[in-house]
């Protein structure tokens, strides 16, 4: 079985890169069910023999996405106005594309033994005004960034940096570049 978490759990971080042995600080409702049900299936992994994995995805992008996460909301704007609006410019993510993170999921699926948790990221770090460059590139339109300081989030991290390496012990690395898997996303 796998379990879907998420980097969250973390908060924001005391160091980078994110092992999976950093200090978990959930910082709202949705990082905690998270971090409570990762509890759970270590108790289930335990007492029953179970071969449970913990796949901890950091920030995922792709094709499809809903519009409420923040790439498919740049490509949105960029798409319709001269202006993209947005909160905080400059926190840095780890952006891993959905291709990638579902080889993972399948690697993990296939080679898991006994109750494992692992960090799903690409193990670099993009701000968010660095993604709008490279997809201004892409996209070949001009635009303005325009940030919403009144809108910045509550206890938003301001550098995340997934350490992979347990999963690369599988045998798992990223394929996708956040160039290419902008450019996918895109022109999807």
């Amino acid at each position: 079985m796998i379990f879907l978490s998420t980097s969250h759990v973390f908060g924001n971080p005391k160091n980078t890169p994110i092992d999976e042995n950093h200090k978990k600080n959930t910082q709202s409702i949705y990082a905690a069910t998270k971090l409570a049900g990762e509890a759970l299936c270590e108790s289930y992994s335990n007492s029953y023999g179970l071969d449970i994995g913990i796949a901890r995805l950091f920030s995922i992008y792709g094709p499809n996405a809903k519009n409420h996460f923040v790439i498919p909301s740049i490509i949105k704007q960029i798409i319709s106005n001269k202006t993209v609006r947005l909160e905080n410019i400059s926190s840095k993510r780890d952006f891993v594309y959905v291709e990638d993170a579902v080889n993972a999921l399948l690697l993990i699926m296939k080679k898991n033994k006994n109750f494992n948790d692992y960090n799903v990221g690409s193990e670099k770090s993009y701000s968010i005004k660095e993604i709008c460059k490279i997809l201004k590139n892409i996209s070949k339109k001009e635009f303005k960034i325009q940030p919403l300081k009144t809108n910045l989030r509550k206890n938003d991290s301001q550098k995340v940096v997934c350490d992979s390496s347990k999963l690369k012990k599988l045998g798992w690395k990223p394929k996708t570049t956040v160039p290419e898997g902008l450019k996918i996303t895109y022109e999807w």
